[in-house]
């Protein structure tokens, strides 16, 4: 945030802005003051979670004072003032959303590769497992299981997955044999 001459940010709060992340209903997030006192221009950030998800760019709340009286914006968690001590003014305009600045927070897969290898040379027998391990940019946890894998952590951002029990022709073939020696 640029202002028109040196201000200073007051060690008692830090000061924060309403940053609008979402679509539709956005959630505000309070983007914390990081540097910039002594300087014309202030930093503020955010740290984008995994929850957070703008396919319509992010906004930015204007200061104002609300219908109770209550300052909302920079004037909220800190006093920033000038170089002769006069409290910054805590209006400002803000921003509708930006679509140069989205936000996807969730977790993206950089590379799947198979990671096994056939017991009997090149090829996969019957009864193999073959192990595919994904990994993603990201920490995350497999919550419940996925029911035609087994899938175990293999670091904290892989997962390797070996296809087990999947039902084939072959497998009903076999039981109708069954059911119709039986009869």
């Amino acid at each position: 945030m640029k202002f028109s001459r040196t201000v200073e940010v007051d060690d008692d709060g830090t000061p924060e802005i309403g940053l609008r992340i979402g679509d539709g209903d956005d959630q505000v997030f309070g983007a914390p003051y990081v540097r910039g006192s002594s300087s014309d221009t202030l930093v503020f950030e955010h740290e984008v979670q995994a929850q957070d998800i703008d396919t319509d760019g992010i906004s930015l709340d204007s200061g104002q004072v609300n219908t109770g009286g209550e300052v909302v914006g920079l004037g909220a968690g800190g006093a920033i003032t000038d170089e002769d001590d006069y409290n910054m003014h805590p209006l400002y305009q803000g921003f509708s959303d930006n679509p140069m600045h989205k936000v996807d927070g969730r977790p993206h897969v950089i590379s799947i590769a198979v990671t096994s290898t056939p017991l009997n040379g090149a090829h996969y027998r019957i009864g193999d497992e073959i192990e595919i391990t994904t990994t993603f940019d990201q920490n995350l946890s497999l919550d419940p299981p996925l029911s035609t894998t087994q899938a175990r952590p293999t670091t904290s951002n892989s997962f390797a997955q070996s296809v087990v029990d999947r039902p084939s022709k072959v497998d009903s073939l076999r039981r109708d044999e069954e059911r119709n020696r039986k009869m």
